[in-house]
């Protein structure tokens, strides 16, 4: 860290670099104990950052500093037929919602370009965010076992942590990549001990997995929460597909932000059957998503493929049942939402 009486560099909105990437952690839907966790800082320091922040960007509240620092990026909602059947008001400007899924439009330092962990730190006096060596780590029972107790392969490769189930990637039903760049794998978060369930329904062992054997070494992976993605040392990606102890999908799926269009597709050809890219309905619908609560029956009858195509480029698809409203393994959607996947589809 640089002294209080070092110079501090203030981009085009007046804030230093570590009060951009506050204002953005802020605007990713982060609260001030949430931001306080993942920074390894004590709330008071984190509560002052925050006001600091909200006076320089001369607002009043949260909600209108978020605003402020991405009004220049706010994209126009178009869908008028979607934002009817998601029941919004078109009064007053955007929900708070809105905000902050346009606030993975641009970078952190809000030139449009990408900011690295190689940046100046002058300014906020807070530990390294979650890309550096200090991210929270899995808490796994004892040291690795042995080779011979990771029991035998099975047929869906899965790791769990946390109470998460992930699945890799490339297995997911829709999805598409499942390999990363050695540039995108971050800190470790956790290592294998013991054997997983072969499905995303098995009780869930903690530090364990169905295929990789013990003392492998699992990384956060793109600067997303480990909750979320994680990757091996080679970059093969893992996804959580499941909880047995959230109440929300948004405790375990990093989405907030970082969703720019909604893609349908026909599972038996993959042929896409309907697109949702105004901001409104975007952010809307991934609300609905990542507030809905886990542990339905996996979808049945007739399916899409729902796919979140992000700003980074990757995306996460989950087969879909029109009938029940399930997002695969287990996610039932609120009545609006399926309204909203038809209307897309032309139903």
């Amino acid at each position: 860290m640089t002294s209080p009486t070092a110079p501090q560099q203030s981009g085009p909105t007046g804030l230093d670099h570590n009060q951009r990437e506050l204002i953005s952690l802020m605007a990713r839907g982060w609260s001030n104990g949430e931001i306080a966790a993942s920074l390894g800082a004590p709330l008071p320091l984190v509560k002052a950052k925050v006001a600091a922040v909200i006076e320089a960007l001369g607002a009043a509240t949260r909600e209108e500093a978020i605003d402020i620092w991405v009004h220049r990026k706010r994209r126009p909602a178009a869908a008028l037929g979607l934002t009817r059947v998601l029941g919004v008001a078109a009064v007053g400007g955007f929900s708070v919602v809105v905000v902050v899924a346009l606030a993975g439009m641009f970078s952190v330092d809000g030139t449009g370009s990408p900011t690295t962990t190689a940046e100046s730190d002058e300014g906020l006096e807070l530990p390294a965010p979650l890309a550096n060596s200090d991210q929270p780590r899995a808490k796994c029972p004892g040291p690795p076992a042995s080779p011979s107790a990771s029991g035998a392969m099975s047929e869906a490769d899965i790791v769990q942590f946390g109470g998460i189930s992930y699945m890799r990637q490339s297995q997911i039903p829709g999805a598409e990549g499942g390999v990363v760049e050695p540039g995108a794998i971050g800190p470790l978060y956790g290592v294998i001990t013991g054997a997983a369930g072969a499905t995303t329904d098995s009780a869930v062992v903690d530090c364990s997995a169905s295929r990789l054997p013990p003392g492998a070494e699992l990384h956060s992976v793109g600067g997303y929460a480990p909750s979320f993605r994680l990757a091996t040392a080679d970059g093969v990606v893992y996804e959580a597909v499941a909880s047995d102890r959230a109440t929300a999908t948004g405790e375990y799926f990093d989405l907030q932000s970082r969703v720019e269009a909604i893609i349908l597709r026909d599972p038996a050809d993959g042929t896409q059957l309907g697109k949702i890219e105004d901001s409104r309905s975007v952010a809307l619908l991934t609300s609905l998503f990542l507030e809905s609560e886990p542990g339905s029956p996996a979808p049945d009858g007739e399916k899409v493929w729902l796919t979140f195509e992000l700003f980074d480029g990757s995306s996460v698809a989950r087969p879909y049942g029109l009938d029940d409203h399930v997002a695969w393994p287990n996610v039932r959607l609120p009545s609006r939402f399926n309204d909203a996947i038809l209307l897309a589809i032309g139903r």
